[in-house]
């Protein structure tokens, strides 16, 4: 009770910030330990893009309303794609993660699903503080990204992006990274027709 208002709300962020962080830290390495099993399963079946996407956005919509920030689905409402649903939901969960994390508020990221004549293409979108040249050719060289602050301060894992290329390789799939300062970013994935 002797602790201002100001300085209770200023802890209360801070114990929020890190109790997210950890979460999130521990979601990845769980689901990192799973993908190293030998009995992981990789079960392909037709999936109903737009309401799994709704779906995983479900889990956004605290974070989304908190930085005022809008997401738009760009994809045919009847389109189909074949992937296991559980990794697919894990690589969007990271990627959406991301593009939140680095936008400023009030902006708004799209989600694009299209299906080609081979594969589909599908990419989140944001208009943020993007990667300068060095940062994004380091990560597109290595593969690995070390985690920097998002533009409200968010903590990331740096895990994230490395889970996410091992759930595409399950799938033959290809991550391709576009990136510039201050503009904003695009990942844009690949699955190959099964």
């Amino acid at each position: 009770d002797s602790i201002p208002p100001e300085e209770q709300k200023k802890f209360l962020t801070l114990i929020y910030s890190q109790t997210e962080h950890t979460l999130k830290l521990l979601e990845d390495l769980l689901e990192w330990v799973q993908l190293k099993q030998p009995q992981t399963e990789f079960s392909p079946r037709p999936i109903q893009f737009k309401t799994m996407i709704e779906e995983v956005l479900i889990g956004f919509s605290t974070v989304l309303q908190t930085k005022e920030v809008t997401i738009e689905i760009q994809a045919h409402p009847n389109l189909q794609i074949t992937a296991d649903l559980k990794m697919i939901q894990t690589i969007l969960r990271n990627l959406i993660s991301n593009a939140i994390k680095f936008s400023y508020p009030q902006q708004k990221i799209i989600v694009q699903a299209k299906e080609e004549q081979e594969e589909y293409r599908i990419a989140i979108i944001d208009f943020g503080a993007g990667m300068d040249t060095v940062t994004l050719n380091k990560l597109k060289k290595t593969g690995s990204y070390h985690s920097s602050l998002g533009t409200k301060g968010e903590v990331g894992t740096g895990l994230g992006l490395e889970l996410c290329k091992e759930l595409l390789e399950h799938h033959k799939g290809k991550l391709v990274i576009e990136s510039k300062k201050d503009e904003g970013s695009t990942f844009l994935f690949t699955l190959p027709k099964i």
